[in-house]
């Protein structure tokens, strides 16, 4: 069982009454010593303001994290408080002052069992928070804080309105006989009690001496006692995109971006508390997969082996994303001027059932070896970057940017011409996959052509928004249709809101597609021939290894290296 902070005589716990999450607003201020500050309280005499001794605790406090700092990269501290009984489990969310001002969100909740192994399976609203956060990791005591606190109440003729603490704060740094003490003033008020504590924390403030504290108490105590949470990784390379680099250091500078924003959304996602996060997580691994499929003919085969670990991360990241869109979307239609608003909150439940069981099998897919493995074999791969043998991967990049964006657009085009408003569902959605892929293929190349591409790729993307909205549309028009079909618990009062639901739905399809015409003309326009043309400047007069290699190409069987496949072979034998 990890270390627990030792006890002091006299304790006096603070643990919640209840559980459930609340809203934290408070001052924090340095102060060289406490007492003077206890003193100028305990005798001042301010017009309409009554300051009243509340008493003395001795907080214990354990603050913990997985070895891979999940909770400090999903933006929280983990914070056991515990009296010998009892305990209290908080999940307190990390924030900069804001005018001398820190507003977390704390998250609390009784437990029975100091020991991590024990209370991270007691259920409450914390472990709800922290168990899929933390997932197989075990937690790690980080550090015990032991705090003796004095405490006023302030009030004014409206009531109390804010609670003053005056911490003395001690943090073992491995020698007993010398630790590091911290002393704060920390004043806590309701949200709607700002204004009115305003005036008297500046007097406080200037009458005591008193610095606004940059750092919280738990940031203090990471300096103190040396630790550094690490970032998920430390150098995954350049990624940076210049037109003098081949296609596969090109390829590489966007995987190794995108790389890069799947871990950082992973404990967000994992958290569950901002459907952004999951979002962002989700399109990374969309583009890598986009780059990996686009770059397929200059990345090696180890390289090329790792696609399917990204398709497989992709679909599992999607459907609690587009059940998280149907709610948001069900969502602004509750708020809007409905009458049968009553009769859909029943479909409404269906759904987060829905997306509460597909986010299980998600977070066992975040546990699983499987994806463990893919990071793992990422991280390994992406800072070696592209094999320097590898004569496909030396391609300049100007020309596989205009081979490849010149190829995308005709597959679009080739499916855009065809559709009209009487066109089948389904060759919208290809077409706005294609027009994804585009869109993807310019972005890849937008550092070396500037505006041109920015602009392209802005049209590309209204189109894209058409195409996708018109595919939301007709997802969560099937949506309603199979719920409506298969639920026998949803009453036909909603079963016939969902219809008329569905008719709106219907109706916004409809609109979207009398608006393809005008996005879509933007791929034929003056937009496009800009690019065309600085695609076709930047390529011009370049060596194409492609080409020379086919020149080259000794009979079959000629060489002893062959059957190698689509890598070289070094003098030693070894794959490159």
């Amino acid at each position: 069982m990890a270390a627990q902070p030792r006890q002091l005589p006299g304790y006096d716990a603070s643990v919640a009454a209840t559980d459930g999450a609340v809203t934290e607003v408070e001052w924090q201020f340095n102060a060289v010593d406490v007492r003077p500050v206890a003193r100028w309280l305990d005798q001042a005499v301010l017009p309409g303001v009554t300051i009243a001794p509340a008493g003395i605790k001795r907080l214990n406090d354990a603050y913990f994290d997985t070895a891979s700092w999940r909770m400090h990269r999903a933006g929280y501290t983990c914070r056991l408080r515990w009296d010998g009984t009892r305990g209290e489990l908080t999940l307190k969310s990390m924030a900069d002052p804001d005018e001398g001002i820190r507003t977390r969100e704390e998250v609390n909740q009784g437990i029975s069992d100091p020991a991590p192994e024990s209370f991270v399976s007691q259920p409450g609203p914390a472990v709800d928070m922290l168990a899929p956060l933390i997932g197989r990791e075990p937690l790690r005591l980080l550090f015990a804080l032991e705090t003796e606190r004095r405490l006023y109440n302030v009030a004014d003729a409206e009531g109390t309105f804010g609670e003053i603490a005056l911490d003395t704060t001690t943090i073992p740094v491995g020698d007993e006989d010398h630790p590091v003490r911290l002393s704060r003033v920390e004043v806590e008020v309701p949200a709607e009690g700002v204004d009115r504590a305003r005036a008297f924390v500046s007097l406080l403030a200037a009458e005591a001496s008193l610095s606004s504290s940059g750092t919280s108490k738990f940031e203090a105590a990471l300096l103190a006692t040396g630790l550094h949470p690490e970032p998920a990784f430390h150098d995954l390379g350049p990624t940076d995109i210049h037109a003098d680099q081949t296609i596969g250091e090109v390829a590489f500078a966007i995987l190794r971006r995108q790389f890069a924003i799947v871990v950082a959304n992973e404990a967000g996602t994992r958290l569950g508390r901002d459907i952004e996060e999951l979002h962002d997580m989700r399109v990374a691994a969309r583009r890598m997969r986009a780059a990996m499929s686009q770059f397929r003919p200059y990345l090696s085969t180890t390289a090329r082996a790792l696609e399917p670990e990204i398709r497989w991360l992709q679909r599992a990241l999607g459907p609690v994303r587009d059940l998280d869109v149907q709610i948001e979307h069900l969502d602004q239609v509750l708020a809007g001027p409905m009458e049968q608003r009553d009769d859909l909150i029943p479909y409404r439940d269906l759904l987060i059932a829905q997306r509460d069981r597909e986010r299980k099998r998600l977070l066992t897919a975040l546990d699983s070896r499987r994806y463990r493995r893919l990071v793992e074999r990422f991280a390994a791969l992406l800072p070696r970057g592209p094999a320097r043998t590898y004569v496909p991967g030396r391609v300049a990049v100007p020309i596989v940017a205009r081979d490849t964006v010149v190829a995308r657009r005709r597959k679009l085009r080739k499916l855009g011409d065809r559709i009209s408003r009487a066109s089948a569902p389904e060759e919208y959605h290809a077409a706005r996959i294609e027009a994804k892929k585009l869109r993807y293929a310019v972005e890849f190349f937008e550092p070396i052509y500037g505006r041109r591409a920015a602009e392209f790729a802005t049209a590309v993307k209204q189109l894209q928004d058409v195409l996708g909205d018109h595919q939301d549309a007709m997802v969560a028009m099937e949506t309603l249709r199979r719920h409506a079909q298969v639920s026998r618990k949803l009453p036909p009062a909603t079963i016939l809101a969902m219809g008329a639901m569905a008719e709106g739905y219907r109706l916004e399809a409809a609109e979207l597609r009398s608006r393809f015409p005008r996005a879509y003309k933007a791929l034929t326009g003056r937009t496009w021939r800009r690019l065309q043309e600085r695609l076709d400047e930047r390529a011009a007069g370049l060596p194409d290894p492609r080409r020379e290699q086919v020149e080259r190409r000794p009979a079959a069987g000629s060489s002893k290296f062959g059957g190698q496949g689509d890598e070289n072979v070094d003098m030693h034998g070894q794959a490159s």
